[in-house]
């Protein structure tokens, strides 16, 4: 069985900085979702390193958060995390709302050209005014543990209270999506999500429901002017 380790404060600052290296200057989009995924014993050891130069000053840690260019692409980690699948379900919800290609291994089968595509779609993000911020800024989901806490819905909410939504209250926010029913239920109430509209979870078991969401998101965003 995987380790079941508490998250480090050096884990937790990983993942605010690789959340932080791609929030636009003024967030327009604002997409919620539950959480980043726990860290997993080693995890702190781990660099990533780009096979290219970019000026983007960005972290060389390693966290499990799609922001993270090494969760999913083992060619630029060293040494190499356990179970490193990444989450490409969230990918294509970027490249959806980037009006991109999703950045799958059939389309971009070289791992530089994978993962400059994953650039390309960050920066489309960012320079549109679209960001993904977790709801909970702790883990909600752990390797080796099933199922989510029994105070799930306390631990979200006042993480969105105190932590996230501060964050961002300031910003010029047009349009805010929630991803997850379970998450929008968490949320229902609280400050800067009472005209938040939802789509379902990747993995929705009804068939065709999260695609038709992300439709109705890309055009949102088009209606706005985002796009």
């Amino acid at each position: 069985m995987t380790p079941v380790i508490p998250e480090s404060p050096e884990y937790l600052s990983s993942v605010a900085a690789w959340r932080n290296a791609w929030r636009p200057r003024q967030v327009r989009v604002l997409l919620v979702a539950e959480s980043h995924v726990g860290e997993t014993e080693g995890d702190r050891g781990v660099r990533v390193t780009l096979p290219f130069h970019v000026e983007e000053a960005m972290p060389s840690t390693y966290c499990r958060l799609v922001y993270c260019l090494g969760y999913g692409e083992p060619g630029i980690c060293h040494h190499s995390p356990a179970s490193n699948r990444g989450t490409p379900q969230y990918w294509r919800i970027f490249a959806d709302v980037a009006g991109m290609s999703p950045p799958t291994r059939a389309l971009f089968p070289s791992l530089h050209d994978r993962v400059w595509h994953k650039l390309a779609i960050l920066r489309a993000m960012r320079d549109r005014g679209i960001w993904l911020v977790d709801a909970s800024t702790t883990a909600l989901y752990r390797r080796g543990v099933p199922g989510k806490p029994k105070d799930y819905k306390q631990v979200i909410r006042t993480s969105w209270e105190r932590e996230v939504w501060p964050s961002v209250s300031t910003d010029p926010v047009l349009l805010t999506y929630v991803i997850g029913l379970g998450v929008q239920r968490a949320l229902a109430g609280l400050p800067g999500l009472r005209n938040a509209r939802v789509i379902t979870q990747p993995q929705d078991r009804t068939a065709g429901r999260h695609r038709d969401g992300l439709r109705e998101l890309a055009e949102a965003i088009r209606e706005i002017g985002v796009a």
